[in-house]
């Protein structure tokens, strides 16, 4: 059986090189361009919102709050059985999560504890939200390394 060879062979011309050399130029600029923009935006909006609670709440901010109930039942590990600790924990969540966003430092946000069913409602931002989550979370971890 004989080889088949095919050969194909493109001209490239020092205009055509150039033009590529600039094409993936200018595509590099326009990435880093995109990049510095959605980062100085973030950082903008973080800034902006720090400020905000800096200055205190406003109306509008309040317009901006869900409401989200948490099963305290479902971290076992954290050993609460009375409403004392179930109002310990909400303390604690005032004290460390968006300080400044909750009621009694005049803000909107408001935590409630029910003992029926161990749990907590939380008014509070997404943002709040977040913050609480991660708050339940490494409480959860800690309780896990802790000797019965």
């Amino acid at each position: 059986m004989e080889k088949f060879v095919f050969n194909i062979s493109i001209p490239i011309s020092r205009k055509t090189k150039f033009g590529v050399k600039g094409l993936l130029t200018l595509v590099l600029l326009v990435a880093v361009g995109l990049a510095a923009y959605r980062w100085g935006d973030q950082r903008g909006r973080d800034n902006g919102y720090a400020a905000g609670y800096e200055d205190g709440w406003s109306e509008s901010m309040a317009s901006k709050l869900t409401k989200k109930s948490y099963r305290i039942s479902d971290y076992s590990e954290m050993r609460l059985q009375s409403l004392g600790d179930l109002m310990k924990l909400a303390e604690e969540i005032q004290q460390e999560v968006e300080t400044t966003s909750w009621e009694h430092n005049g803000g909107p946000a408001m935590i409630d504890g029910y003992p029926q069913d161990l749990s907590l409602t939380i008014t509070q931002t997404q943002r709040g939200h977040r913050a609480v989550e991660k708050f339940l979370k490494s409480r959860r971890l800690q309780s896990e390394f802790v000797a019965p």
